[in-house]
């Protein structure tokens, strides 16, 4: 588990994040923590992580094979939920919605609490994604802007997405009311972005 911790404090001193760089940082590092024989579940906390990354760049056949190894056996509760999180954004962006809301459902079941005080982990973002690529607008934002009311302390993963998500969906918003004949926005399109 010390190896897994420093990987992760080195990708964050060392690599861009959410780029090819960093997923194969992470790529590498995996590899020597199996030539180490650590157990699976170490290893999947990196192959999960990784997984996000392939994703975000765009290799999704790279997150899927990743994805594969995390789901194959039990890989612990920070995998699993990381995991989940991706399988959601990776089915949402496919166009499997049902898929995306099943694995959003799975990973907010393995929290204990509420989501959203689990900052290191894109729930609001994931579930922004799932909900606009649903066609569900209104969710989407309100998604999006539960993730931007932290009150202090630590921000959470991906933040830099939520006010575009937010953007996104008042826009989806905006282009539902405007084709449903409405010559302007509906009332509940304001709100702290307006």
């Amino acid at each position: 588990w010390g190896f897994v911790h420093a990987v992760n404090w080195e990708t964050n001193a060392s690599t861009t994040p959410l780029s090819k760089q960093e997923a194969e940082h992470f790529r590498r590092r995996r590899g020597q923590l199996a030539a180490a024989g650590a157990p699976h579940s170490a290893q999947a906390r990196l192959a999960a992580i990784e997984a996000r990354g392939w994703l975000i760049v765009g290799d999704w056949r790279a997150s899927q094979a990743l994805l594969r190894v995390t789901l194959g056996s039990d890989p612990g509760p920070f995998a699993d939920i990381m995991t989940r999180l991706t399988a959601a954004l990776s089915a949402a962006w496919q166009g499997r919605p049902a898929e995306a809301f099943a694995h959003l459902e799975r990973a907010d079941e393995l929290v204990i609490g509420d989501p959203h005080g689990y900052r290191n982990f894109a729930f609001d973002v994931v579930r922004s994604v799932v909900s606009l690529e649903a066609g569900r607008a209104a969710a989407g934002y309100r998604a999006a802007m539960a993730g931007l009311s932290w009150s202090s302390g630590v921000l959470p993963d991906l933040c830099e997405f939520l006010v575009p998500l937010a953007a996104r969906a008042l826009a989806d918003q905006a282009e539902a009311a405007r084709d449903g004949g409405m010559t302007e926005p509906a009332d509940d399109l304001g709100g702290p972005l307006a």
